[in-house]
């Protein structure tokens, strides 16, 4: 049974339950998925539907911003035992190059829980775990813009003026300029193991 129908069951019984949106490399390392959050511990009734549903429950830790602090709560996941089951919860491409980068939208971002911003429309970014040194943080940071093909020219404005600089190198899968006049990101990238090749 596909996760969005089993949560209107489970509903009835467990009232504090929660249909997510949520992220783990373990399950897709390119989208979000559907999963139920219990928010109290599961009655035998609830654990008796799962199993007869082909869903497994396991207790975890989910952290949430209060008053601008993040505070522990006990939750328990209720996910398809089945593979085939777990339902894509978002379109949006978030693609896994490894632990630290990421090649993602605005809002795949967003709806991974990884960052919060107003998202921009139509536009694809290669995002690195780092330490902002001014917040004293490690969190996601957008370093370039790339593109699903070759941009074979440079973009601009109505003005002329180069808005998005022709593709250089593919990155990843994905095509961008890595390389554009005296900056020179390559080494950076490396540095963060995201397979590069020049054009």
């Amino acid at each position: 049974m596909k996760t969005t129908k089993f949560f209107s069951e489970i509903k009835k019984v467990a009232k504090d339950s929660t249909l997510e949106s949520m992220f783990d490399y373990s399950v897709n390392q390119n989208q979000n998925f559907y999963e139920i959050l219990l928010h109290s511990e599961p009655t035998k009734k609830v654990q008796n539907m799962c199993a007869k549903n082909g869903f497994s429950i396991k207790q975890n830790i989910q952290h949430r911003n209060e008053g601008g602090e993040m505070v522990a709560h006990t939750v328990w996941e209720v996910r398809p035992i089945n593979a085939e089951d777990i339902e894509i919860a978002s379109e949006e491409l978030l693609k896994n190059v490894n632990e630290e980068v990421i090649i993602a939208s605005d809002q795949a971002m967003i709806d991974a829980g990884l960052i919060k911003c107003n998202p921009r429309e139509g536009q694809l970014t290669l995002w690195a775990y780092m330490l902002n040194h001014v917040w004293h943080e490690w969190q996601w940071t957008p370093i370039m813009r790339v593109f699903d093909k070759t941009l074979t020219e440079d973009l601009t404005d109505e003005d002329g003026n180069v808005i998005e600089p022709k593709s250089t190198h593919k990155i990843a899968g994905f095509y961008g300029a890595a390389v554009e006049g005296n900056f020179d990101i390559t080494r950076f990238l490396e540095r963060y193991n995201v397979p590069v090749e020049k054009l």
